[in-house]
């Protein structure tokens, strides 16, 4: 192809949207506003004009309303779910911040962005480059001699770029014969049709056989012998379909908009307007990726600190936001404008000694955190992602075989039809009516499916390294600063039991005790001469709750420092505890932690071994033993009930109007939470305590991250175990229980490869 001095990068704003706010894990900042599919998008639109280098952009958008497709087949796109509100509300920032850039947007009632970005490509001066940005492929059919596609194919580095003949490499077609491809194929996220039957493989053997949908059925018309009888009863009763699929899926270049090809030129922009406004919204990874612009804006400041207002309590915008979730935890926004009425409900409330006590002190010890960040190893995570990618082949291969057909493995509705349909697979209580779309594929479903056959042990594992790969191993570099770290950021006022959130990325979702999930962990890396120190509670929620309860069996095992697991199973099985079995151990341990959430029998038979009865009577056997605990929740459940709030052992306060609602449902979930709310939330104020005290007594010590009951430090190797004792002293005297309190400490050279510390 030749070259181009001009090129014109058209972002799919659609289609990046939807991909970046699926392709991270959930994202929000310190006001619980969600970030995730602003920070993927511009990520993705940065990467690309830092790849492409274009002279001329645009973007176009959907328009909410129907579409001449609508006319032609009512049930267009009527499978898709409406997107959830926390998508569609980070839409008006993202339009905000491309005007910010001077990047045009077009939008068209009746049109959607597809049309547009087709209706453009035709519009543009012959001496232009067209380069596509989009996630999808069906714009492969507006390649021509000067439009190329520039793909993300999974997360946001894996890129494929088409012209023709990258096309013709890949699938054997030209851009031309893409729409009666998917006129046979069809499309089930749109809801086109296809020729029922008939698969990728077979859509595309049949148009390189016969050039055309029109010339497939002119091989039908004539009964042509490189046509399968199968395949050729298939055609017949679908050529409606296939017809109507075809205009469902072409897109008419020809249409009119008034399009202006010298408005889409790049020019200097106010860079500093652009910072501010993602600064605003806690972003801050995007700084040193940001397109070359003007780095002066007339009396605009960077930070987003906000002008401290005349308070003896209540000293800034922050610590406004503190107050405000305190009084009440629920919420996801808060009211933080009259600060002086805070402050007096925070007294009235009695709230004042956890505001003071923890969480105004925890903020500068996050600051620092978030300032300090995490090594991570960037070749590491290259390897793994090709590893994985290289396994999700060999999967997805394996399961086409077992199924018999190739679809779509992460459609709910696609595998939906593989296992219920074409398989005939079935279960114990997933059957509930004749109807497959009655039929769920969510883990807990599937489940239920192991054994029956070997596709199902298959798709959990194409899930789950489809999922890391995607939300860890493709994403993490992208978050990583200019100064080679990742930069997590920690909220205080997004969970109600008052746990820390870890967002941008949120860090607290990489699986402990899956291979897969230490393999990422393999990443976070300490710098060279440096360790990894991690000091971690052991079962501080069963401590607690033996303290909370007073329960003196769960105290004796405590004191004498016996296996917890081991012993409850002992006293639930009526067993030695020398003759406890591994299986005993292993359901006694789902017992003692689903116990402490409410789990029902029902819930405890389907994440383990256990029938619904077994399951039934282990938790009657479990509270006969742990007298105390039963009757604490049932008390807590009654007060609660009584009073519409919990008061936990620190003060903190959360209500709870939902625990008298009607519906079974929302008031067992209240229920649940309230007995379980004053067992979480002492948990994370002793994280939060040993984290004041850490940083106050060993300064000198880099605390890097907080995630769960585990805190992560960065020390000098000669100097590990010097700091992890004093860290565990700080860490098992910051609050006083009936039973002792426990830190486990371990170190490395990565976060998944540790030695415990025999301190």
């Amino acid at each position: 192809m030749k070259e181009f001095k001009k090129k014109l990068l058209l972002i799919d704003g659609h289609a990046l949207f939807h991909r970046a706010f699926h392709a991270l894990p959930a994202m929000s900042n310190a006001e619980g506003f969600p970030t995730g599919a602003i920070f993927g998008f511009f990520s993705m639109l940065f990467k690309a004009l830092a790849d492409i280098k274009p002279t001329h952009a645009v973007v176009t958008f959907d328009v909410k309303g129907p579409t001449f497709r609508d006319k032609l087949a009512a049930d267009y796109k009527a499978t898709r779910k409406a997107p959830p509100s926390e998508l569609m509300i980070q839409l008006p920032k993202i339009k905000e911040i491309l005007e910010a850039l001077e990047i045009p947007i077009y939008e068209k009632q009746g049109y959607e962005a597809d049309d547009l970005l087709g209706i453009i490509t035709y519009q543009t001066p012959k001496d232009v480059l067209n380069i596509i940005v989009t996630g999808d492929l069906d714009l492969l059919q507006l390649i021509d001699n000067h439009t190329e596609v520039y793909r993300f194919k999974t997360g946001f580095s894996d890129i494929q770029i088409f012209d023709i003949d990258k096309m013709v490499e890949i699938y054997g077609l030209h851009p031309t014969q893409w729409v009666d491809y998917k006129a046979i194929r069809g499309d089930l996220s749109d809801n086109i049709p296809g020729v029922p039957g008939i698969g990728e493989k077979g859509a595309l053997d049949l148009i390189k056989t016969f050039g055309s949908l029109e010339g497939v059925y002119e091989g039908v018309e004539r009964n042509s012998e490189k046509i399968k009888p199968g395949t050729l009863k298939k055609l017949v009763e679908g050529k409606p379909k296939a017809y109507l699929s075809q205009k469902l899926a072409h897109i008419d270049r020809k249409n009119h908009l008034d399009f202006d090809f010298e408005k889409t030129l790049l020019s200097d922009y106010e860079e500093l307007t652009v910072m501010k406004l993602f600064h605003a919204l806690g972003i801050k990874a995007l700084d040193a990726r940001l397109p070359k612009g003007h780095k002066t804006a007339a009396g605009l400041e960077v930070s987003t600190t906000v002008e401290t207002k005349p308070n003896d309590l209540i000293k800034n915008e922050k610590q406004a936001l503190i107050a405000a979730y305190l009084l009440n935890p629920g919420r996801r926004t808060y009211e933080t404008d009259n600060w002086s009425e805070l402050a007096n409900q925070l007294k009235e409330k009695k709230l004042l000694k956890i505001y003071h006590d923890i969480e105004v002190p925890l903020m500068e010890v996050l600051e620092k955190m978030q300032k300090r960040g995490v090594k991570l190893d960037l070749k590491w995570l290259k390897d793994l992602s090709k590893q994985l990618g290289k396994r999700v082949d060999e999967l997805t291969k394996q399961i086409y075989n077992l199924s018999g057909t190739e679809f779509n493995i992460a459609s709910p509705i696609q595998l939906r039809e593989v296992l219920f349909e074409k398989l005939k697979l079935t279960a114990d209580g997933l059957r509930k009516t004749g109807k497959t779309k009655a039929l769920s594929t969510n883990a807990e479903q599937l489940e239920r499916l192991r054994g029956m056959h070997p596709i199902i042990d298959l798709i959990f594992e194409y899930r789950e390294i489809t999922k890391l790969k995607s939300t860890y191993v493709d994403a993490l570099p992208e978050l990583v600063g200019k100064d080679g770290r990742l930069h997590t950021t920690y909220s205080q006022t997004i969970a109600a039991t008052g746990r820390l959130s870890s967002l941008n990325p949120n860090l607290q979702n990489i699986p402990i005790k899956t291979e897969l999930g230490n393999e990422v962990r393999k990443a976070f890396i300490a710098d060279k001469g440096n360790v990894l120190l991690s000091l971690d509670y052991s079962q501080i929620e069963l401590r607690i709750a033996a303290s909370l309860t007073d329960e003196p069996e769960m105290i004796k095992i405590f004191k004498d420092n016996i296996d917890f697991h081991t012993a409850t199973a002992a006293r639930i099985f009526g067993v030695g505890a020398k003759d406890v079995t591994p299986a005993q151990r292993r359901d006694a341990k789902t017992i003692n932690f689903s116990v402490l959430y409410g789990v029902s029998a029902f819930g405890l038979s389907s994440r383990s071994a256990m029938s619904h009865e077994e399951a039934s009577q282990h938790i009657k056997d479990y509270f006969a033993v742990f007298s105390k605990l039963k009757k604490y929740i049932d008390d807590t459940i009654n007060q609660t009930k009584q009073d519409g709030y919990i008061r936990t052992a620190t003060g903190r306060l959360r209500n709870f109007p939902e625990i008298l609602a009607s519906n079974f449902a929302v008031r067992g979930a209240a229920e649940r939470a309230a007995f379980n709310t004053p067992i979480q939330s002492l948990a994370a104020d002793i994280i939060k305590l040993s984290m004041i005290q850490i940083e106050k007594q060993t300064p000198e010590v880099r605390m890097l991250l907080s995630v769960h009951d585990e805190l992560v430090f960065e020390v000098l190797k000669n100097d590990a175990e010097k700091f992890a004792q004093k860290i565990k002293k700080i860490m098992e005297s910051v609050y006083e229980l009936k039973v002792p309190l426990v830190v486990e400490a371990k170190a490395g050279t990565n976060w998944a490869e540790m030695e415990k510390l025999k301190i």
